[in-house]
């Protein structure tokens, strides 16, 4: 999941952390609902803190702001472009 703003992410972690938001919100059934079992246990990676990927699951956590185009002066590439797409290609308005 990507945040648009630091705002919003700090709400999704509010949510998310321990998977609260899974346990309030009846989104995933509980365990034993029409005789399945709905183990629904995913790792939370937030930001930077990226535990071990688990075979049951994985949501990650970031804003958009990591994605900056902080890295054009390196001239390394701008991940934003993999999630937002390219910018429009700037056009010369003189004619030349």
């Amino acid at each position: 999941m990507i945040a648009p703003n630091t705002i919003v992410l700090d709400r999704l972690r509010n949510d998310i952390e321990g998977l609260k938001i899974f346990q309030t919100d009846p989104i995933v059934p509980y365990s034993g609902y029409e005789g399945k079992s709905w183990d629904f246990a995913p790792r939370v990676h937030i930001q930077d803190e990226i535990k071990s990927i688990s075979d049951s699951g994985n949501i990650f956590l970031t804003n958009i702001q990591r994605f900056a185009d902080r890295s054009k002066h390196n001239n390394e590439y701008d991940l934003k472009d993999k999630f937002l797409g390219l910018g429009p290609e700037s056009q010369n308005l003189n004619g030349s």
